[in-house]
Parts: C-alpha cells; sequence; structure tokens
C-alpha cells in the first residue's frame, strides 16, 4: 500500500504508519522484548456515520433542521453550476463544430484528444496514425487539441504536452525559423549544412 512504511527501530518489530502521528501494532511480540505501548489506529465512528448536514450543524452551531436545508440548497446549486458549466462548455464546441470548414475530421479528433477519449478507442495508436486517417498533418491535429485544450480550459495532457512545453517548443521554432540554426548549433557557434 502506498504510503505504508515499517517505522519501528526495534528489531524484528513491525509497526506500520496508518495515518501521520498515529501507528498501528502489527506483530504481537518483538524479538527483543519490545513492549513499548504505541498509539493505535482508532477511527472516529461519529465521523464516518454523521451525515453532511449533521457535521455542518455541529461544526457551525446552527439547528438540525437549519443545516439539512443548507445542505439542500448546496446540493441543488451544485448541479446547476455543472448543468450551467456543460451548456457553456456545449456552446463553445458546437460554435466551433458549426462552422464551415475542411477541418472537421482534424477538430472533432482534436477535441476527442483534448478530453484524453481518443486513448480509449480501439485502433487509435497516436496523433500522426489519427492524422494520416484523416488526411491532414499532426500538426493540425495537435492544434486543434492545443485550442480545445484553452477554450475548454482542459487539464487531461494524454497524447499532448503541457503549456509550459508547449511554451519552450514554440520559441524554439521561432529561434530555428529566424536563424536556421538549432539550440545545439547556436550554443556552440558553429554550423552544420544541411
Amino acid at each position: 500500500m502506498p504510503g505504508i512504511g515499517i517505522v519501528c527501530s526495534c528489531i524484528g518489530c513491525t509497526w506500520i504508519k496508518m495515518k501521520p502521528g498515529i501507528f498501528a501494532y502489527v506483530n504481537g511480540d518483538s524479538v527483543d522484548g519490545c513492549r513499548t505501548v504505541h498509539e493505535a489506529f482508532v477511527p472516529d465512528m461519529a465521523e464516518l456515520t454523521d451525515k453532511p448536514h449533521e457535521i455542518m450543524a455541529e461544526d457551525f452551531g446552527i439547528p438540525l433542521a437549519a443545516a439539512a436545508r443548507i445542505q439542500a440548497w448546496h446540493e441543488a446549486e451544485m448541479v446547476r453550476a455543472v448543468q450551467e458549466r456543460l451548456v457553456h462548455d456545449l456552446a463553445k464546441i458546437m460554435s466551433v463544430l458549426l462552422q464551415p470548414n475542411g477541418d472537421m475530421a482534424a477538430k472533432v479528433w482534436g477535441l476527442a484528444f483534448s478530453f484524453g477519449l481518443a486513448s480509449r478507442m480501439n485502433g487509435v495508436k497516436n496523433m500522426s496514425h489519427v492524422a494520416r486517417q484523416a488526411g491532414c498533418t499532426r500538426a493540425l491535429m495537435s492544434h486543434y487539441k492545443r485550442f480545445w485544450d484553452r477554450a475548454l480550459g482542459s487539464t487531461t495532457r494524454i497524447f499532448g504536452k503541457s503549456p509550459e512545453a508547449c511554451a519552450k517548443y514554440s520559441a524554439a521554432r521561432i529561434a530555428f525559423v529566424e536563424t536556421g540554426l538549432t539550440r545545439a548549433e547556436r550554443e556552440s557557434g558553429t554550423q552544420e549544412v544541411r
């Protein structure tokens, strides 16, 4: 299990860290007779059984009925906010997809890559593979993936670079186009014949 490790220094004694500062005893008496009393992990049963409105009533010192109404209002507002965001994002998607031009396949596949859906589709190896099938370049596919990332605030990085990597790559491409030299050639002062 991640985050669990042996924390007792006694020979043969095995203590496992359950939470920061809380330990549980695992294998009986140790070889050297260590019988040190350690804290044991005891779950807070009230925390496990209390409903959110009961915790809210206790934390804020309000009546249980008021906390239940606040909780119901909060849940309804969260549903409404999610629906509004969905409609907002779908409006952005539809406004782009309904524009008539020849890049429809690249736009749709860029959207699939942006959401990380392309990796779940059978037969999709990578962006280059899809670009060949769609009859466009990988650069166009990547352009639309990045376009959708910015438009929809996607954080999915499957088949894509981080924004920092995109900025570095863009700067390197601009420098190469302006000088005709790679970074290594610019730094070393040598120029390779192309």
